[in-house]
């Protein structure tokens, strides 16, 4: 009876220490293996503790190829509330330019239908979406307008107000703001 309980407290204790080194396939097959075989474990809970073990490999096996472990390209596309939220962002976004009598000007001759389904494609192409920008490069459509650095930014902090008006966190906007930023010397005072 002594012997039977001692020797299922060790294995219990065999068990949280396999817990430990779960990352260690090679070190859990050779401390089980070594324990094991030096105790003195009747054959059936031999057999338990060898199917348990085995069990366990199995599990973690199961978790290091799941999903969640696996980078998604699009997942700041999905973090904005996907082909909605960038609609948001920029109906929100055009809202604040017809609102701001500085930036208004820039856009006076602008097809506003356009221009959202424009920059709805650009800003989904940009964080990973589905969508593929092909509309006129920036150089194109900014040449001539002379943009100065103070009115890009003007347009940036409004693009931030319209995120945060679509509650958008502020780790993605960052992200989203990183992305357009390979833009900005295709944009200003060309």
């Amino acid at each position: 009876m002594f012997h039977s309980l001692t020797s299922k407290l060790f294995i219990s204790k065999l068990f949280i220490s396999k817990l430990f080194i779960s990352k260690l396939f090679i070190s859990k097959l050779f401390i089980s293996k070594l324990l094991i075989s030096k105790l003195l474990i009747p054959k059936l809970f031999k057999l338990k503790v060898i199917t348990c073990f085995l069990m366990i490999i199995l599990s973690q096996l199961f978790v290091g190829c799941s999903s969640k472990n696996v980078i998604q390209d699009n997942s700041l596309y999905h973090d904005i509330g996907g082909h909605e939220g960038i609609e948001r962002i920029v109906n929100i976004f055009v809202q604040k330019i017809a609102q701001d009598k500085y930036m208004l000007p820039y856009f006076a001759k602008s097809n506003v239908t356009h221009f959202k389904k424009g920059f709805i494609s650009h800003l989904c192409d940009a964080v990973g979406g589905p969508c593929k920008y092909e509309g006129d490069t920036m150089s194109d459509i900014h040449t001539g307008m002379n943009i100065s650095k103070k009115d890009f930014n003007r347009i940036v902090e409004l693009l931030i107000s319209a995120m945060e008006g679509a509650d958008i966190s502020y780790q993605s906007q960052n992200k989203i703001l990183k992305e357009l930023a390979a833009s900005r010397d295709k944009i200003i005072e060309i």
